[in-house]
């Protein structure tokens, strides 16, 4: 069976966090503006249990396809499983992260182009190429993000995990500091917050609380990283993989939370849609400096999780197009698929300087359909049927006592419960996905 990691509980709960948490973060306030903080509030938590329990669909999968796999179990593989090995099903998923991956990993590398700037300019910088966007995209892409992206496993992402947490805390801490008056702001909340949603043009409206949906379903996304989170942790039973779901997606929750009050708190309903605007430059010369410090942590962030989403996409992206994992490739083709990812991906942003609607659209579906849809119908599959026969008839890899699931241990039947839920999930995504895409379209029709 196949072989279990080493990476401690709080180390992968390290990643599990840095790859939920990014510059996403930084739109939270305003959707907290639109929406009024009580049912903020009540979206934000139910997107976090709604995300956990996807979560638990899915190392509940990975449970039963590591009884009958030999190598390390990725969505291609549970895809195979589900699917009696249909080659289409396979090319399916793996498409759908690849893509999905791929675009959110662009886009990290266009936010680094956006901020860079604003860094060089608040230093003092007022010409030559340091306020140039496709200067700080080519040289921390070929400096940082590729060197990061040629790790082999998440576990060696720690470091860049453990920084882009720090980051992401910062952020946190001073806008916490701006609610609570300890840094001053420059002007009074044009519109202020309300506990209830509100319509008060040309702040809030029901179609910026409509369009915010969009925030929360995707605040918690990150079961694109779970399968090789999984492999990696020292002795996987299932308790400690739901204790690493439950830190992972609490503690993101606590930021999360956090942010999104204190930024509306600070700064009203007319919070800008990036926190960062809002953060004064000229109130004083400690709330400036604090505000440029924060725009690098948040370079810091989304550095760090550039490599977290191209992961999962070179190994989507190598079972496409090669068939094996990018650990069975030669060097010279682990090299070539590698490069290739990062030269799109840093063409792609240097041409481009928003990918605001196209990012929404692939939101709107390889998000949806990787974090919900798939979790949902390989749970509905492998727990059901001859798949799940077969799943059951495999031996323990370490006797009848082991709980390491990893090695293929006995699995408790599944519940009522799990498989009705997974069910719902099923028609939740199916209803939210035309819908989604609808308004993007007319959003965009509207302009």
């Amino acid at each position: 069976m196949v072989d279990v990691g080493s990476s401690t509980l709080p180390r992968c709960a390290v990643g599990l966090v840095k790859a939920i948490i990014g510059a996403g973060m930084l739109g939270l306030p305003f959707a907290f503006g639109q929406t009024g903080l009580l049912l903020g509030t009540s979206l934000l938590l139910l997107s976090a249990l709604l995300q956990m329990f996807t979560c638990r669909l899915l190392t509940r999968c990975i449970a039963a396809a590591a009884s009958t796999s030999r190598s390390a179990v990725t969505y291609a593989s549970l895809a195979d499983l589900c699917f009696d090995g249909n080659a289409s099903a396979r090319a399916a998923v793996d498409a759908t992260i690849a893509l999905g991956c791929f675009g959110f990993a662009t886009s990290y590398l266009i936010v680094l182009g956006g901020l860079c700037p604003q860094v060089a300019f608040v230093c003092g910088i007022t010409a030559g190429p340091l306020l140039l966007r496709q200067f700080w995209i080519t040289f921390l892409g070929w400096a940082v993000c590729l060197p990061l992206m040629c790790a082999s496993s998440l576990d060696a992402l720690r470091f860049s995990s453990i920084i882009g947490n720090i980051g992401a805390l910062f952020i946190v801490i001073v806008t916490c500091c701006f609610a609570v008056g300890l840094l001053p702001v420059t002007h009074a909340p044009a519109a202020a917050v309300s506990l209830a949603p509100t319509v008060r043009p040309p702040y809030t409206s029901i179609a910026g609380m409509v369009e915010c949906l969009s925030i929360f379903v995707f605040a918690f996304s990150c079961a694109q990283n779970l399968p090789s989170l999984a492999h990696e942790l020292a002795q996987p039973t299932q308790r400690r993989l739901d204790a690493l779901i439950a830190t992972g997606v609490g503690i993101s929750a606590v930021m999360y939370q956090a942010t999104a009050w204190c930024g509306a708190v600070a700064f009203g309903a007319s919070v800008d849609a990036n926190l960062l605007r809002s953060f004064p430059v000229d109130s004083s010369a400690l709330a400036a400096s604090v505000g440029t410090v924060a725009r690098v942590a948040v370079v810091l962030n989304v550095g760090g999780g550039f490599p977290l989403y191209m992961h999962p996409a070179r190994t989507s992206l190598s079972g496409l197009v090669f068939g094996k994992l990018p650990t069975e490739l030669s060097k010279f083709r682990w090299a070539a698929l590698t490069g290739s990812l990062f030269v799109a991906s840093w063409l792609l942003a240097i041409v481009i300087e928003s990918l605001d609607t196209a990012m929404a659209f692939i939101g709107s579906t390889t998000t949806l359909a990787m974090n919900y849809l798939l979790p949902a119908i390989f749970y509905i599959k492998m727990h059901r049927g001859p798949t799940a026969r077969a799943a059951a008839s495999q031996p323990s890899g370490l006797g009848e006592e082991t709980e390491y699931i990893l090695y293929g241990s006995k699995e408790a039947a599944p519940s009522g419960a799990m498989m009705r839920g997974a069910h719902m999930l099923v028609v939740m995504v199916v209803v939210m996905m035309p819908l989604m895409v609808g308004l993007q379209l007319w959003k965009l029709l509207s302009q």
